[in-house]
């Protein structure tokens, strides 16, 4: 292992030198910035980013097997039927997401296997922004400039780099 010692590391002097105030020595938990725990998810969604199961990030994203997986040429965005009446949501209707870094267009998916408050999204749609006011028209949740740019949201990676946080993004 790529470790100080080569073991697993449960504490770690290097870390410790360090002493960043968001990235600890020592397994804890820190609070991300955002969060469905959060106190504002009464007025947004929790979005998840994941794998698109019909190509490889934006690999083929124009592909045969990608756009048959797409709704009204847009990406399909699932969330749980009671958020759908919360936010007058209906079955393949197209949907605006933003939060204050973006926004992008969507074509909704009620299921009962997304969990209230929370909208699952695939990356990897080519960005398509309409228009000054960067409304990106394809479903893209990780083009600049939008949403997930937050990356790393959580609060251990403004010292050091780890994955895209976006799982870790409100949007309304």
């Amino acid at each position: 292992m790529k470790t100080e010692s080569g073991k697993i590391v449960l504490g770690s002097r290097t870390l410790e030198k360090l002493a960043y105030d968001d990235c600890l020595a020592h397994p804890a938990w820190i609070e991300p910035d955002e969060w469905l725990g959060g106190a504002d998810i009464e007025n947004g969604l929790h979005l998840i980013s994941h794998q698109p199961a019909g190509r490889l990030h934006s690999q083929l994203e124009t592909a045969p097997a990608s756009r048959l997986r797409k709704k009204n040429g847009r990406e399909i965005a699932s969330l749980n039927p009671a958020d759908a009446t919360r936010f007058g949501i209906k079955q393949a209707q197209t949907i605006r997401m933003w939060n204050s870094r973006g926004q992008c267009l969507a074509t909704a998916e009620l299921t009962e296997s997304v969990r209230p408050g929370v909208i699952f999204l695939p990356t990897g749609a080519w960005f398509t922004p309409m228009g000054n006011a960067g409304l990106d028209i394809s479903g893209n949740p990780t083009s600049s400039p939008w949403m997930c740019q937050r990356r790393n949201s959580g609060k251990g990676a403004r010292h050091i780099h780890a994955s895209s946080a976006s799982s870790r993004t409100m949007v309304t």
